[in-house]
């Protein structure tokens, strides 16, 4: 087979493709964010409520003291990820057109011409610098990445540094079905949501006012990294960033939200499956 890459990444080589516009401003955007959050946690709540009743119905169970009944609830609400991410990506991807008079949305979600060849080397590079990121943060700092990998234990393994939805997902990979289950939300959709509102609307808005390109990347990989820091421990949140600074330079190098997402959705399976093959294989 010959190697061959579409005519956008060739042009990617030479100059930024990111064209999009926006007529939102940065308060409409902002206000947005907030919303969506505040949409996408009490559909994660709705839906993690459902979920915990069709598998283990006993509500009564959530106050027991053994703690079995919130560990079964974070289990749900994590298959509950995909319904509820689906919802609050269509909201984002509406709400886009709302401030712009031409009908048309403010994101640039066209699918950009980089052939197989030039996919897999996007995201095969992206997969490997981040990946290096990670290696050269705990060799720096002289920590020991097992501190920070999930363990059989799951949520109940309090030495393992690891965050809360690592932990969650080693829970369930004792239960494939469940792990099956999640891992459309965790892999998918929850990076889908989160593309489309920070580097979607939020970066739109960013680099069409007087922030530029360069406020916009760094500012959109700040606030993505802060709103992890629920659930993930600090280091990896300052990874985080430099991970959301890596995919900002992406969409303003290849032009298209759709580079950003597909890389996004490649890492969390990725992780997602080392946590599965990490604690399955114990």
């Amino acid at each position: 087979m010959v190697f061959k890459v579409g005519p956008d990444f060739l042009l990617a080589r030479h100059q930024w493709l990111y064209q999009a516009k926006s007529g939102q401003s940065l308060l409409s955007a902002f206000l947005v964010l907030i919303a969506l959050f505040l949409i996408l946690s009490v559909l994660q709540a709705l839906f993690g409520y459902a979920v915990y009743g069709i598998l283990y119905g006993d509500f009564t169970a959530l106050t027991s003291l053994d703690g079995a009944g919130q560990v079964n609830f974070l289990k749900s609400a994590i298959v509950g990820l995909m319904p509820a991410s689906i919802v609050a990506a269509y909201i984002a991807w509406r709400a886009s057109f709302w401030w712009n008079p031409s009908k048309q949305s403010g994101m640039p979600l066209h699918l950009p011409q980089l052939g197989i060849w030039g996919w897999v080397l996007l995201t095969a590079g992206f997969a490997i610098a981040v990946y290096g990121v990670f290696i050269l943060t705990f060799a720096v700092l002289g920590i020991d990445p097992n501190d920070y990998a999930p363990t059989s234990g799951g949520i109940g393994d309090n030495k393992s540094q690891a965050g809360m939805i690592e932990k969650v997902l080693a829970d369930l990979a004792d239960e494939p079905l469940l792990f099956a289950l999640a891992i459309p939300g965790v892999a998918v959709f929850v990076p889908m949501v989160e593309e489309l509102i920070f580097r979607g609307a939020i970066f739109s808005a960013l680099v069409n006012s007087w922030f530029g390109k360069t406020g916009a990347v760094i500012l959109t990989a700040a606030m993505w990294a802060v709103i992890h820091g629920a659930t993930a421990p600090w280091l990896f949140v300052g990874i985080i960033f430099i991970m959301g600074l890596i995919l900002g330079v992406l969409l303003l190098r290849f032009g298209s939200l759709w580079v950003t997402i597909v890389c996004h959705c490649v890492w969390n399976a990725l992780t997602s499956l080392s946590i599965f093959g990490g604690v399955a294989g114990t």
